[in-house]
């Protein structure tokens, strides 16, 4: 599933340098990156690009505040965090995350949503690939 995340955001327009971290000791961070807050704009000072770190879960269950803290924690100064799952979050880890933490979350359904905006996809399908990727992770 990381490998899918990492092709949509790297084929996306205002976000780069997106890299896998090393399967093991990733201290709950998947990947990384840089996103573009005004890609319109051609400004050659200040720099709007603004780092982040991305968490991947691929579970049946839900998503509790615990997970999303354990990303929070990594996230420094002048980041945002990332959290992607094919499942759902708790209503108490969304109600945490929204007051609390510079993580934004993504469910299948966002994820969906956004991979259809790539080159993954065709005429609003998936391309066969992707869903076998999708298939063989979960």
């Amino acid at each position: 599933m990381e490998r899918l995340l990492k092709k949509m955001l790297s084929s996306m327009d205002n976000i780069s340098q997106v890299e896998l971290t090393p399967s093991s000791g990733d201290k709950g961070v998947d990947l990384t990156g840089k996103i573009d807050l005004v890609t319109e704009a051609q400004l050659t000072e200040p720099n709007t690009k603004i780092a982040f770190k991305a968490q991947v879960k691929n579970k049946s269950g839900s998503v509790g505040g615990r997970e999303i803290s354990r990303l929070a924690s990594r996230v420094d100064d002048g980041e945002i965090g990332l959290f992607f799952t094919m499942s759902y979050y708790t209503q108490k880890a969304q109600q945490e995350n929204i007051s609390t933490y510079p993580v934004r979350l993504f469910s299948g359904k966002d994820i969906v949503e956004l991979l259809a905006q790539t080159d993954l996809a065709s005429r609003e399908r998936l391309n066969d690939a992707v869903v076998d990727e999708i298939n063989s992770s979960v």
